[in-house]
């Protein structure tokens, strides 16, 4: 059952980029919303790490800026596998000076700090780059279906095969055909197969298999 959207505001677009995404996160069963093209695909990143535990967009925080308290929202805030809580607010670079974003961060750590997270940070562009939106986004789509038999089926069959495996033969090896080859790749986002950065997720791609029983040192 995928749960509704947690954000504690109302979204809307925003001039650069601007659209409203509704994304359904497969692996924590919710809802993520989106007001620009550069949020969804922060949103996608984060939502395919294996390192992720929990997403929550447009959280609010109260800062005090000139002497009034005022009521911001953090784009995107997370907890990690490691208990670190990070939140994020999210820019295109070209409008970083002209936001006050760096100020407003900095008020945050400042005024409300560790209650809300352990470090507040920016993201923009160049903080991402083709190649792992490409696959977040392929991550997340395999997730889509809730093929929880599959995903099993798949892990079971990963702990009797080496420590390499090609991706392209999860469909064969598995006899669940497009099906296996779909779970394989939503396996990536609970660290089952480890896909390496810059790598392309396709049917070529030989990934790390966590789940594997044999010594890689003499495989």
């Amino acid at each position: 059952m995928i749960e509704s959207s947690v954000a504690q505001r109302k979204i809307s677009p925003r001039k650069r980029g601007s659209k409203i995404v509704r994304i359904v996160d497969p692996f924590r069963y919710r809802e993520i919303l989106a007001e620009s093209g550069l949020e969804e695909d922060h949103a996608y990143i984060l939502i395919a790490s294996p390192r992720v535990d929990e997403i929550r967009e447009q959280q609010a925080v109260e800062i005090v800026e000139g002497g009034i308290t005022d009521v911001r929202f953090i784009d995107l805030w997370t907890l990690w596998d490691c208990g670190s809580r990070i939140a994020y607010e999210v820019k295109y670079h070209e409008d970083v000076a002209s936001s006050g974003v760096l100020d407003r961060l900095r008020r945050m750590a400042e005024q409300v700090g560790d209650r809300m997270a352990d470090s507040y940070r920016l993201l923009t562009e160049r903080d991402i780059d083709a190649v792992s939106i490409a696959n977040a986004k392929d991550i997340v789509d395999c997730g889509s279906n809730l093929d929880l038999e599959g995903r099993t089926l798949v892990r079971e069959h990963l702990r009797r095969r080496g420590p390499k495996v090609r991706l392209g033969d999860m469909g064969r090896d598995t006899r669940l055909g497009t099906r296996g080859y779909r779970a394989a790749i939503s396996l990536i986002q609970d660290g089952s197969l480890v896909l390496r950065p810059g790598d392309r997720i396709g049917p070529e791609m030989v990934l790390d298999n966590a789940l594997s029983a044999t010594d890689p040192v003499s495989a």
